[in-house]
């Protein structure tokens, strides 16, 4: 909600087609994803969305998830599912690589996947009646943790459903680039179908 003293109208920010619809001197403003974006996404198989959500929830979400490693190691709740990382020492202090099911330790985030900005994008590229089929938080370790070999998501959705009528949101919960290890995609792989995959010793799974 924002104060606004002028008339209903629709304007752009980043290339979004942004309504307001006014009540009383409040306005509610709806994001919906232009022609060029859904193409991109067709395309591409991949879209940036830069600031779709505010600095406060991704403070919230780092608050939440601070002291993580030492709980789930402590007393994991049930319903999450985590998978470590391996140093070979024994002395190390165990560190979260990956956790499924990351709404049930973190309330924002759960609040977050589920809130109308996420599910208008959401639909905007595969339609409506959408499920939420998994949540998860990448937290491999800097320097020495493990890497994340060339993959296709599709590999893991296949049991579900021969079509792959799926997305893949990321929030990125801390700065990312190529030094310290950023998702890459290769742009329009999406469209090559289903890849021979090899499963590698890792709790990680099958990779290209």
């Amino acid at each position: 909600m924002v104060q606004v003293d002028e008339p209903v109208k629709v304007f752009r920010v980043d290339r979004l087609e942004v309504a307001v619809y006014f009540t009383g001197k409040e306005a509610l403003f709806e994001m919906s994803l232009t022609d060029l974006q859904k193409n991109q996404f067709d395309e591409a198989g991949y879209l940036v969305r830069r600031g779709l959500f505010c600095d406060k929830d991704i403070r919230a979400i780092r608050s939440e998830i601070e002291d993580l490693h030492d709980r789930m190691a402590a007393e994991p709740p049930d319903g999450v599912g985590i998978s470590w990382e391996e140093f070979g020492d024994v002395n190390t202090p165990r560190l979260i690589r990956q956790l499924m099911h990351s709404e049930v330790v973190s309330p924002t985030l759960n609040r977050m996947l589920r809130s109308d900005t996420m599910l208008d994008i959401v639909e905007a590229l595969i339609g409506e009646n959408v499920s939420l089929y998994h949540s998860k938080l990448l937290m491999k370790a800097a320097n020495d943790g493990s890497a994340i070999p060339w993959h296709q998501d599709f590999a893991y959705w296949k049991q579900e459903a021969n079509d792959p009528l799926m997305v893949n949101c990321m929030v990125a919960i801390d700065g990312a680039d190529l030094a310290n290890g950023c998702t890459e995609f290769v742009s329009g792989s999406h469209q090559w179908g289903l890849q021979d995959h090899e499963r590698e010793k890792t709790s990680f799974g099958v990779f290209l």
